[in-house]
């Protein structure tokens, strides 16, 4: 009797370790990268619309979207709209987006999202693919 217990207990620890291993081993990242193409510093000032902090705060010149970075291993929610207001010197800007507007999903996981703010004043969005 005590051997069929201690098989019995032998085998659902291995089942369970198993189990969570193959979880840990699919386990997904939702990256934000930030990219500034304009020869001045910019300061996110405000940032609304996720479920997480994604915003770095001060986004230097010329700044390629791969130097500054956010990982999430939890999805990360969007709300319906996308808000960044930013300063550049002491003039602030603001942007708006619908979800849709933004092309982003409602939940975002193993994906990355680029922000790159553009020599023509405004930011763009791009959702890459996974980022595994």
């Amino acid at each position: 009797m005590k051997n069929k217990v201690f098989f019995t207990t032998v085998v659902s620890v291995l089942t369970l370790t198993g189990f969570l291993l193959s979880g840990c081993l699919a386990w997904k990242w939702t990256s934000f990268e930030w990219g500034n193409e304009i020869d001045q510093e910019l300061q996110i000032v405000d940032f609304k619309g996720f479920s997480e902090r994604v915003a770095p705060g001060w986004v230097r010149p010329y700044l390629k979207p791969t130097d500054v970075q956010r990982n999430y291993g939890d999805p990360v929610r969007v709300d319906k709209n996308i808000m960044i207001r930013w300063k550049i010197g002491n003039e602030e800007h603001e942007q708006v987006w619908t979800r849709a507007q933004s092309g982003l999903s409602k939940v975002l996981n193993g994906v990355t999202v680029r922000f790159i703010y553009q020599t023509n004043g405004t930011w763009r969005i791009e959702q890459l693919k996974g980022s595994q």
